[in-house]
């Protein structure tokens, strides 16, 4: 979920992120990895991301709703492996 309107491509590019995250580490879940995968846009601003994703507008609006708890059994967990999304997808 979004707290407002957010470009498409970043949308995208920070699901696919949060999602590999919790791939990776289960234990993070939702909240951990959403959080994690913010951290890691907010790194890679000006580097391998544009710079003008440092802005909170880019980033901040998303939330985690429902399980958000850590734990690879968790309802919604995610079972399919994921990659990374790469940054030239922005």
């Amino acid at each position: 979920m979004t707290h407002w309107s957010v470009s498409d491509a970043v949308a995208k590019y920070a699901v696919a992120l949060t999602l590999h995250l919790m791939q990776t580490d289960p234990k993070l879940g939702a909240a951990g990895a959403l959080r994690a995968a913010q951290l890691q846009m907010l790194d890679a601003s000006g580097k391998t991301l544009p710079a003008e994703l440092a802005h909170p507008f880019f980033w901040a609006p998303f939330a985690a709703i429902g399980e958000a708890g850590g734990s690879g059994d968790a309802p919604g967990a995610v079972t399919q492996a994921t990659s990374p999304p790469a940054s030239g997808q922005l």
